[in-house]
């Protein structure tokens, strides 16, 4: 009787794993309220900047690493890197999972946004 081919299959499925993928849009509005009066004469796409961030975890919940979000918020405006009056604006989130016999998986999420540039007028008299 020969044991390799159960072995090579086992040894292959835990290489390649399984997993999934999804992303949404983020919004960018906070609970708090805040008032500008700033007169922009127009406003311009730059770019898209992208960030990620990968963390392991063993039997898919105890983590290896930390700070997932942050980690790709640091990794995407160090791509973006913005200049005056720009901003990164509709942030957009993916995020995708590969298990590897439910022994370790590894999750990566990447952020992404768009970097938009305004000019601003002379001041609006109030």
């Amino acid at each position: 009787m020969n044991r390799k081919p159960g072995l090579l299959a086992l040894l292959l499925a835990v290489a390649v794993g399984c997993g999934y993928s999804h992303g949404f849009i983020r919004d960018s509005m906070t609970t708090h309220e805040v008032r500008y009066n700033i007169n922009v004469v127009s406003q311009r796409f730059i770019k898209t900047a992208s960030g990620s961030s990968n963390e392991g975890s063993i039997f898919c919940f105890i983590p290896v690493s930390g700070d997932l979000y942050k980690r790709a918020m640091d990794d995407l405006y160090a791509h973006a890197a913005l200049g005056p009056n720009q901003t990164v604006n509709n942030l957009r989130e993916d995020h995708q999972s590969v298990w590897y016999l439910f022994f370790f998986c590894n999750d990566r999420l990447t952020v992404s946004g768009d970097v938009v540039e305004f000019t601003p007028g002379p001041p609006s008299k109030s």
